[in-house]
């Protein structure tokens, strides 16, 4: 069951507004999960949640006894913001959401990795051809201090592009960012597949993918809220095996056609970007880890990017602050 969460509150983390209190803005605030469900956020539909579909219309959380809800958040604050409040039990976003937020006191914890490279790409208007030509452009990312920043700079600068020579707008989800792309109100967007292939067969130009300049950059995690994983480590334990189960599916060649269906039908796009993406995801990148571990290395390039942002300082605090594998190591185990 996926719905949509109409309030978005994507400057909630950037403005530092205080966690005292804060619940879900104009809504009563969700009861405690009953035993078997799971409140899940996601920022938008995309192929970061192709497991999450595959898992759910496969029927493995199901076989493992959980009623997992969906609901759009339209933005990686936002997700951070409703852990925090006790409105999500877990939700999936970029990390650095997750992280500036435990860093402030909110009640969460990293649980699982889950996409392992950031596989945007930059997408712009037809008619520019170098990456000269974007100085003075209006570009469009997830936030003003969303990853895709992080993302955007780390392509920008070492092609001679510094702050001041563009401008930036915000749309949390990568459909919103594609929408203003296509209706010409921004020169360039941050795009996740598969909308990058759609863009791309819509005639507009591919300027790179993040990957080639940020190696070993891990993308998004899972985070639970504190007090509910506390209280349900059965469930989340029993998400992980549903979660990894459907990365194993995915992984299977011959899953493919059926994989690829899945994404176009979520995500409203065509089946041949579904199947670049397919191919992007599981032949070229391997996307996905199976065990939902962040290696010590990429955890720690991720804080240090949130410390050039002005977010975190250094000494930089112990990882075990901000990431907990028990409950994907039990997980695998049970495999």
């Amino acid at each position: 069951m996926i719905r949509m969460e109409k309030h978005f509150l994507a400057l909630w983390l950037a403005t530092g507004v205080s966690l005292a209190g804060c619940g879900r803005m104009g809504q009563t605030e969700t009861q405690p999960s009953k035993t078997g469900n799971v409140l899940f956020g996601v920022v938008g539909k995309s192929a970061t949640t192709w497991p999450l579909f595959v898992a759910l219309r496969k029927g493995f959380f199901a076989a493992n006894g959980l009623q997992v809800e969906v609901i759009v958040t339209g933005a990686s604050a936002n997700t951070a913001q409703q852990l925090a409040a006790g409105s999500l039990n877990l939700g999936e976003s970029g990390l650095p959401d997750f992280i500036r937020a435990i860093q402030a006191g909110a009640p969460m914890e990293i649980v699982s990795g889950a996409v392992a490279t950031p596989p945007y790409s930059l997408l712009v208007k037809p008619e520019i051809k170098t990456w000269k030509d974007l100085r003075g452009k209006t570009f469009i990312i997830g936030g003003p201090k969303d990853v895709t920043r992080i993302f955007f700079e780390a392509m920008a600068m070492p092609n001679g592009l510094r702050d001041g020579d563009y401008e930036l707008s915000y749309a949390g989800a990568t459909a919103n960012r594609m929408a203003a792309l296509r209706s010409g109100s921004v020169d360039g967007a941050i795009l996740f597949p598969p909308f990058d292939s759609l863009a791309e067969a819509q005639g507009f130009k591919n300027m790179g993918r993040v990957q080639d300049y940020l190696k070993s950059f891990p993308f998004t995690g899972y985070a639970a809220n504190a007090a509910w994983a506390r209280g349900h480590p059965e469930e989340l334990v029993a998400f992980f095996r549903a979660n990894f189960k459907a990365i194993d599916w995915l992984y299977d060649s011959g899953s493919k056609d059926e994989a690829v269906q899945i994404l176009a039908q979520e995500t409203n796009t065509q089946p041949e970007n579904a199947s670049r993406t397919y191919d992007l995801f599981f032949k070229e990148i391997n996307a996905y880890r199976r065990d939902g571990i962040i290696p010590d290395e990429g955890l720690s390039q991720v804080l240090e990017s949130l410390v050039k942002l002005g977010d975190l300082q250094e000494p930089l605090p112990p990882l075990d602050k901000f990431f907990n594998p028990t409950y994907v190591r039990a997980a695998v185990q049970e495999r």
